[in-house]
């Protein structure tokens, strides 16, 4: 998994917060699935993480980048945020929105 993905990320000039986190996020599946997703497969796929073939240990690497990067906390009881791209990005997006960021 790229480094990058363990680090802050900054915003997209231009973007709204859900567009920049959708993008990074789609960068972080693609990157947790050791390259067998590219990021706009998993933006295009309008389908489950599962669906989409995502294993167990990529889900963990996902989570272990996204709670480093953002600073929130992801339950794997929580099914929804891990759903999908979208429920992810929602979930993500409600956790910045309340560090003020």
């Amino acid at each position: 998994m790229s480094e990058h993905m363990n680090t802050a990320p900054e915003r997209i000039e231009g973007m709204s917060d859900d567009a920049w986190i959708r993008v990074w996020l789609a960068e972080a599946v693609a990157g947790a699935s050791d390259g067998e997703l590219t990021a706009a497969a998993v933006m295009a796929a309008g389908c489950s993480f599962t669906a989409m073939g995502v294993p167990s240990l990529s889900m963990v690497r996902l989570v272990d980048a996204i709670e480093g990067a953002f600073d929130v906390s992801i339950d794997f009881g929580d099914g929804d945020a891990l759903e999908n791209l979208d429920t992810l990005t929602r979930f993500v997006a409600d956790g910045v929105g309340r560090m003020g960021t």
